[in-house]
């Protein structure tokens, strides 16, 4: 149910009042000397088709708070008005209207997400697992043990080997096997959902740096995230527009209008959602080829273990791991004319008959 009226109060003729509203649960309106103000609260939720209750939470439309006011006023200038200025004075100074708008609401939901391949390769080995962490050029392979439950993204190997080699695929690492990560598994179900780490507060405020990456960890294998659904409301919105309108009268019925209008006159900067999207961050096995330098006489793996970009299940991201766009503010709210612009100045010129 959406609508809008137009009210003139008695007593005030030169103020209308103007009244929106928009579908909600409960609002608060009041009314005095031309201006209307309203506050809103609403609250709508969505489940996936597939889980309705782990998948339960706000729709992305879902605005809770919603504020405006508006007012329009003339000035009492003008023969038969408060103020009679003498022929001269009336004209320059009466006939104008002065008008403003606030448009103010708390921010759309933001749904953070994270990449989550549906098969992993992790070390079953009660005591760890061996790995190689690299080769030289000139064949000196480094090694490092790994915890039980260390887990790695699947070796992508095509057909033949790597990149078309001649060798045939490896088996991966001794101790290591492949599990299911992703519940339901399937890229097009939205079940992909980080843990939220307990006592980490989800928001930086800090300059554009908007949602903290360290406030969140990709599940253990097999497990859903911890976090709900548009769980944190994204950038709030405040504007206020005005209006100066003047016309000069010819007969009763015709009069010529100026109008000057003024979108966001304090220039706020309003921004859209940042991305929020954590990569997949799992370290990774690189399968190395012999070739007379490096001396191997069969392919092996290597793993990027000790790279500062790479996290495990229940670790923290950080912005590495994360990507250099995540939680960061970098567009505004993409408007051409009218709310979410920039301060924009226009003029009208209207004959009215």
């Amino acid at each position: 149910m959406t609508g809008a009226r137009g009210l003139v109060r008695r007593g005030l003729p030169a103020v209308p009042l103007l009244s929106a509203y928009t579908t909600l649960l409960v609002e608060a309106r009041a009314k005095r000397d031309g201006l209307t103000r309203s506050h809103g609260w609403r609250h709508r939720v969505a489940a996936a088709l597939d889980n309705f209750e782990a998948d339960r939470g706000r729709n992305n439309f879902d605005v809770r708070h919603t504020f405006n006011i508006s007012a329009l006023y003339e000035l009492p200038i003008g023969n038969g008005k408060k103020f009679d200025l003498g022929k001269t004075g009336n004209v320059l100074l009466g006939g104008w209207e002065i008008g403003g708008i606030v448009n103010a609401r708390s921010g759309v939901p933001v749904e953070v997400l994270v990449v989550r391949p549906d098969i992993v390769a992790q070390c079953q080995n009660a005591a760890g697992c061996l790995v190689n962490t690299g080769i030289t050029t000139a064949g000196v392979i480094t090694t490092a043990t790994v915890p039980n439950g260390y887990t790695t993204n699947l070796p992508t190997i095509g057909t033949g080997g790597v990149s078309g080699s001649t060798f045939n695929p490896i088996p991966l690492p001794t101790g290591f096997i492949a599990v299911v990560n992703t519940p339901g598994g399937g890229n097009s179900r939205n079940i992909r959902r980080p843990d939220l780490i307990a006592g980490a507060n989800p928001f930086l405020n800090n300059d554009r740096n908007f949602i903290n990456p360290a406030a969140f960890s990709t599940p253990t294998a097999g497990a859903f995230g911890n976090l709900g659904r548009n769980a944190f409301d994204g950038p709030s919105f405040k504007q206020f527009d005005m209006i100066f309108a003047k016309r000069f009268r010819f007969t009763e019925k015709t009069n010529f209008e100026f109008r000057t209008e003024i979108f966001n006159i304090f220039n706020q900067t309003n921004f859209a959602n940042p991305s929020t999207t954590l990569n997949n961050a799992l370290p990774s096995f690189s399968q190395v080829n012999p070739t007379p330098a490096n001396g191997l006489a069969s392919p092996i793996f290597t793993v990027n273990a000790t790279s500062t970009s790479v996290v495990e299940p229940g670790q923290a991201f950080n912005q590495g791991a994360a990507g250099s766009t995540f939680g960061l503010l970098r567009s505004t709210v993409g408007r051409t004319v009218g709310l979410g612009s920039n301060r924009q100045i226009q003029f009208g010129f209207r004959f009215n008959f």
